[in-house]
């Protein structure tokens, strides 16, 4: 009977919390960032489609964004943790997936957790998860699981350059099933042609990212 009541409370505490003055106010902020985040990145891209050059103006801009939304997506984390849909809605879900994803390896391996368990059970994206699972794993210089991960070639010097290759798979045998259950809608022979990305099953890992 106390256990029962116990958790009445923390479900209305947690309910209360939820539509309080800073909730409102920290989702706003990062829908509104979620806007931004994805209209400094199409700039960025379509300038670096049409020169083949990095946009440093852009790239600095993108990095200011970026600083900022952080701010409010890490304050609402550490204060509610990872949103779901059926609570929060689908739109700041959204933003800090793409908020995260484009932060650090301590906040995403920090929340990658989270994000899994919420979307296995319908509450988030499963392509979110498997985005987030397979740049934690680059980022360690580990085999993806998905595919979804690209990077550039380096040469003889070691200097990035303009031609990119899929990042090595665990299991390419496997991949396309695993991208299918996970949403995505390409094939990995597909995805590669889609971003001009080299794809090879037997890609080892570079020694340096």
């Amino acid at each position: 009977m106390r256990i029962t009541i116990l958790m009445i409370l923390l479900i209305s505490i947690c309910s209360c919390a939820k539509s309080s003055k800073e909730y409102n106010e920290l989702k706003e902020q990062i829908e509104l960032g979620l806007d931004r985040d994805q209209e400094i990145r199409e700039k960025f891209m379509e300038k670096y489609q049409k020169t083949g050059n990095i946009d440093l103006e852009l790239n600095q801009r993108m990095g200011q964004i970026d600083s900022i939304n952080q701010i409010y997506a890490f304050r609402f984390l550490e204060k509610y943790g990872y949103p779901i849909y059926s609570e929060d809605g689908k739109k700041i879900c959204k933003g800090i997936f793409y908020i995260l994803q484009h932060s650090d390896q301590k906040h995403m391996k920090k929340y990658v957790g989270e994000l899994k368990e919420a979307a296995f059970k319908g509450e988030a994206s499963l392509t979110h998860y498997a985005l987030m699972k397979d740049r934690i794993l680059k980022n360690d210089g580990k085999k993806q699981v998905y595919g979804s991960q690209i990077s550039s070639y380096k040469d003889e010097n070691g200097h990035v350059t303009n031609n990119f290759f899929v990042w090595p798979i665990k299991d390419p045998t496997k991949v396309d099933s695993l991208r299918k259950v996970m949403g995505f809608k390409t094939t990995i022979a597909e995805y590669s042609k889609q971003m001009n990305a080299a794809y090879s099953a037997d890609e080892t890992l570079p020694t340096h990212n």
